[in-house]
């Protein structure tokens, strides 16, 4: 480790290592710590953390030439997704055929992401790398910002950039004061058999307590994410694997038959973050330190990987090469948070509507999935922006 860096990253999960490859090209002198050490790549059995990563992304990965080792372990081809609620009949399905594209996306594990990305640093020797380590505090002046470190050390750089997750230490130093909401929720997820085939599928159930959604993997295996109500989250946590397996089957209506969990069963709680600028002096966020939402769309890691390309391309487009310019921030800055708040206000109207009660919003409801199954101009602008295809996209990720 140097003295002196042009950026530190502060974080090496999937978008901060997502970042660290985009530089590792550039001039730029750059490290990245974590405060744990990178996850190995997964045995046979599925890792639990698992996201939807759409063409946009897929896109940008192979640009930086890790596609080929993320599928070289597995990847899950999602064709389709089959949306429905309980409390009715309505029901849309969004294909990617009907757009002409093999599928909308594909369903990986967060580990094999994230390895394949730390191996592609690890094999050119152009970025430094520390773990595990901790930053204890920053101090910015005009031209640099100090970090100390857990280990002792203290080093400079140009430009911090907090990519550690929605608790963000790098956030709280750099004095920015994020919006936080509870959901009063928790994911339950598990790797399960279904007793008929998802037909790479991504089948989603809206229910009052929240959403339950089966995401499709290799060998006929699926990813379930139940998105409970808290006094449920807790009810399913006490049940046998047999009294939960039934529990899922019922609540999805048996759309997929019988429940067989493949292993154990985790959960984390859910909430809504989004900071109110995305800067401040030689600071910058992205991913979960910037904006958190609901996982019911599966967009969270993928308004990070375009955090991580758009803030790339400002840097290295920027004329005067200073990585830490406030004017190269501020414009990272507005290509990204307007567009994530959009994302994070309709997941968070979405979670609402689909969680209520009442009987006139549930007809709304239904009335909205089956208009939405029949309007095919503006299903299938839905599906393209959905999968990173249209839209306001950095360079990095346009096909």
């Amino acid at each position: 480790m140097k003295q002196a860096y042009d950026v530190v990253i502060v974080g090496a999960g999937m978008v901060g290592a997502t970042l660290a490859v985009t530089l590792q090209k550039s001039d730029l002198d750059v490290l990245v710590i974590d405060r744990s050490e990178p996850p190995a790549f997964p045995g046979e059995q599925y890792e639990l953390r698992v996201s939807a990563v759409n063409v946009g992304a897929q896109t940008l990965f192979e640009r930086l030439d890790v596609m080929q080792s993320i599928s070289a372990v597995r990847v899950s081809p999602m064709r389709s997704m089959h949306v429905w609620d309980e409390a009715g009949n309505g029901a849309t399905r969004l294909r990617a055929a009907d757009i002409g594209e093999p599928h909308l996306g594909h369903i990986i594990e967060n580990n094999v992401v994230t390895r394949a990305l730390i191996d592609s640093l690890a094999g050119t020797g152009r970025i430094d790398m520390a773990w595990p380590v901790e930053v204890q505090s920053l101090d910015s002046d005009d031209h640099h910002v100090t970090v100390k470190l857990s280990s002792g050390e203290s080093i400079r750089s140009r430009l911090v950039v907090g990519a550690d997750g929605a608790s963000s230490v790098v956030r709280k130093l750099a004095g920015i004061e994020a919006s936080v909401h509870s959901y009063n929720q928790r994911t339950l997820v598990a790797i399960a058999q279904t007793e008929r085939p998802h037909q790479d599928c991504a089948w989603q159930r809206f229910l009052r307590t929240g959403p339950l959604a089966f995401l499709p993997l290799a060998g006929g295996l699926t990813s379930i994410a139940w998105h409970a109500d808290d006094t449920l989250a807790e009810s399913l946590r006490e049940m046998s694997s047999g009294e939960l397996e039934a529990a899922i089957a019922h609540h999805a209506g048996n759309q997929l038959g019988a429940v067989r969990l493949a292993g154990p069963v985790g959960g984390f709680p859910l909430i809504r973050m989004h900071a109110p600028t995305y800067w401040s002096n030689r600071v910058a966020l992205i991913g979960d330190a910037a904006h958190a939402i609901h996982p019911l769309a599966g967009l969270g890691a993928n308004l990070g990987f375009m955090d991580a390309a758009t803030l790339c391309e400002k840097l290295l487009n920027h004329p005067n090469r200073d990585p830490g310019d406030a004017r190269t921030l501020r414009a990272y800055d507005r290509a990204r948070r307007a567009q994530n708040s959009t994302i994070v206000g309709v997941t968070d109207a979405f979670k609402h509507v689909f969680g209520s009660n009442s009987q006139a919003v549930a007809g709304m409801r239904n009335f909205g999935l089956k208009a939405a199954d029949r309007l095919q101009p503006a299903k299938r602008a839905v599906i393209r922006y959905a999968m990173g295809i249209d839209g306001d996209l950095p360079d990095l990720a346009r096909r």
